[in-house]
């Protein structure tokens, strides 16, 4: 009877389902440094080095829109392919206040970004990037209306966005686009304090990934069994 305990026990544990997972990205932690980003003028020239998003007012006539990356989020030891996307959040934090922004998948390298004379990112909505955009707005708390110190959280819903990811489309980044003239900035990848900088947050399940046959699990398990029992006898 104990015998056949254990082997109803390890077949019950092998058709139990996988439970859902959580990682992170952020530079700076668990050996991560794997996002970079940048900023560009709305016709892709003026690169700079920070995550700027502006639209073009009198003060500051030249607009500006950003490119954030989180490479290697898919694979060993990260998010397996073909895994459900059960939420994925893309955390920042505001420096230098703005009202909203938003976010889209990039379905192009960076490098081949509308550049030059007459280009303007906006052109490329469904060809350089997803017109599918994600609006999210900081919530305020500024000491003025140039400077946040401390800074303020703000967060995309970015759901569907990795998951096209996870199920095999190229990882090219984010687009981050201004929605409000009062542009400002995000802490950059290279921040300090390290959780400044921007957050990739994703959990998911293994629904859609190939695990061990559970025929061998279960032979696994039910020798165990049988040895734990005859140890006994």
């Amino acid at each position: 009877m104990l015998l056949r305990a254990f082997a109803a026990l390890a077949l019950a544990l092998v058709a139990l389902p996988a439970s859902a997972l959580t990682i992170s990205f952020q530079n700076g932690f668990a050996g991560y440094n794997g996002a970079d980003h940048d900023s560009f003028a709305f016709d892709g020239s003026a690169s700079k080095n920070r995550i700027r998003i502006d639209l073009a007012n009198p003060s500051h006539p030249e607009d500006r829109y950003s490119w954030l990356i989180f490479a290697g989020i898919v694979g060993e030891g990260a998010v397996p392919e073909g895994a459900t996307v059960l939420s994925a959040q893309l955390e920042g934090w505001v420096t230098n206040p703005f009202g909203s922004a938003s976010v889209g998948r990039l379905l192009d390298d960076i490098a081949n970004r509308p550049i030059g004379s007459g280009a303007n990112v906006l052109a490329g909505a469904g060809s350089f990037y997803d017109a599918a955009l994600v609006s999210a707005s900081h919530p305020g708390g500024c000491v003025t209306t140039s400077l946040c110190a401390p800074a303020v959280p703000i967060v995309w819903d970015v759901t569907a966005i990795v998951q096209a990811w996870v199920s095999g489309a190229a990882n090219h980044g984010f687009l981050l686009l201004p929605e409000t003239t009062n542009g400002g900035d995000l802490a950059p990848t290279q921040a300090a304090p390290p959780s400044r900088r921007p957050r990739l947050v994703i959990e998911y399940d293994l629904g859609g990934v190939s695990v061990p046959e559970p025929s061998g699990l279960g032979l696994l398990a039910l020798a165990a069994a049988i040895a734990l029992v005859r140890a006994r006898e």
